[in-house]
């Protein structure tokens, strides 16, 4: 079973992660890792559960973390491989049972927590923001194994440092309040402008928005004040939907 079809892999945004973490979430919440490989730099988990205290039979089935294209279950490829990545992975996360299955933010980042054997939690991160990356952290936070190291003026990512989010310049779609939405007007000429570059949306869900209002890019923001109501509760129905 595929969660995203493969017209969408690679274009995901926020919203359909959103979607992405509550499927895998009701799918594998309570599997435990029996394997672990390695697909390029994509990493795929072998999630089993077991046949409960009647003995039935146990079901697995493999979850797709592609730093590329998102994440997706599947039925186990033919060819795989054991990276270097893959082995630390593995020492830290065989036999842990997945908890819960989150986003930030609305953000592109998807993070599987998992019970560990007898050493706390840990946190696999799936990052599809350019260049992509796959981390792990610890119990106390801090990343314990990644796939590539990143270093900008905002943020660093090596072993040992604590996980930071990517930096966000625009507006949560989730989280957006009308004094958000007033400021992303004032700063345009055209609602195009103002939601495309003051929402945290890619431009199809802006498209999706003004054609609920009958509105089109190019229409100006000097827009009445029942307008940014209608503006408001057109995301919030979108969220719902």
């Amino acid at each position: 079973m595929s969660l995203i079809s493969d017209k969408s892999k690679g274009s995901l945004s926020g919203l359909e992660f959103r979607v992405l973490s509550k499927e895998i979430s009701s799918a594998l919440a309570g599997t435990y890792v029996s394997n672990i490989y390695s697909i390029g730099e994509s990493q795929l988990l072998r999630m089993r559960r077991s046949g409960g205290a009647e003995g039935g039979e146990s079901t697995e089935v493999s979850l797709v973390l592609s730093p590329k294209l998102g994440a997706w279950i599947t039925e186990k490829p033919a060819r795989v491989e054991t990276t270097e990545f893959t082995t630390a992975l593995r020492s830290h996360l065989l036999r842990g049972r997945l908890q819960a299955v989150s986003q930030f933010d609305l953000d592109r980042v998807l993070i599987l927590e998992f019970e560990g054997k007898g050493d706390g939690r840990f946190k696999l991160v799936l990052e599809l923001m350019p260049p992509g990356n796959i981390m792990l952290m610890g119990p106390d936070g801090k990343i314990a194994l990644l796939l590539r190291e990143v270093k900008t003026e905002t943020r660093r990512l090596a072993k040992g440092y604590p996980y930071i989010p990517p930096a966000q310049t625009r507006a949560s779609f989730e989280t957006l309040s009308r004094e958000d939405l007033a400021k992303a007007l004032a700063k345009e000429k055209t609602l195009g402008r103002a939601l495309g570059r003051g929402l945290s949306i890619p431009r199809r869900y802006v498209d999706e928005i003004l054609a609920r209002l009958s509105h089109g890019q190019e229409d100006p923001t000097d827009i009445p004040e029942t307008e940014v109501d209608r503006i408001m509760a057109t995301v919030k129905e979108m969220l719902e939907a």
